[in-house]
This record gives structure tokens, C-alpha cells and sequence, in this order.
């Protein structure tokens, strides 16, 4: 909580007990209240943008190691393809002598 946020909290107390002491100051104890709810939110709110501030950084690097993985997975998969693909052909190339010889 910031001090902002704090010395609204102090003043809310000192209210409440004048409150109880004149009724007649209520009024103006919600409007208080409401005031101090509304730094308290807008507290938070700050927070929670300076949180979420690194979270984009943090996930792009995330997602560029993830990426970097699929795509040396499927570099190799691809590579292994081509030399099975070679392989066949290669033996195709023998199945078709040894039938024409």
C-alpha cells in the first residue's frame, strides 16, 4: 500500500470513530470510504500493470526457445525423411536391375 493509499486508511478511522461519536457526520463517512476504496483499487491495479509489464517480455522468450525447439525437431525429422527417401530410391534403383538383368 502506498502512503497515499495509508494516510486515506488513518483518515477513514479517525471518521468512523467520529461517526460513532456524531451520527450525524455518516454521511460523509461513505464518501470516505468510497474514496479509500478507489486508491486502494487504483493500488492495486498499479501493481498488477508493473506485474503484467514483464510477463510479454518473458513469454516472447518462452515462446522463442519453444519455437527453436520445433523447428530443430522438425529439421531433423525432415533430414531423417530425405535419407529414408534416398534409401528407398536407392533400393528401388538395385530391384529394378536385378528385374531387367
Amino acid at each position: 500500500m502506498d502512503v497515499e493509499a495509508e494516510l486515506l486508511d488513518i483518515k477513514l478511522r479517525i471518521m468512523m470513530l467520529e461517526a460513532a461519536l456524531c451520527p450525524e457526520r455518516a454521511g460523509k463517512l461513505g464518501l470516505t470510504e468510497l474514496k479509500a476504496d478507489i486508491v486502494e483499487l487504483r493500488d492495486q491495479m498499479s501493481r498488477n500493470v508493473a506485474a503484467l509489464g514483464g510477463e510479454p517480455a518473458a513469454f516472447h522468450g518462452r515462446n522463442d526457445e519453444h519455437d527453436e525447439t520445433v523447428r530443430t525437431s522438425v529439421t531433423r525429422r525432415l533430414d531423417l525423411l530425405r535419407c529414408e527417401t534416398l534409401e528407398l530410391a536407392v533400393r528401388l534403383d538395385r530391384l529394378l536391375e536385378k528385374d531387367g538383368a
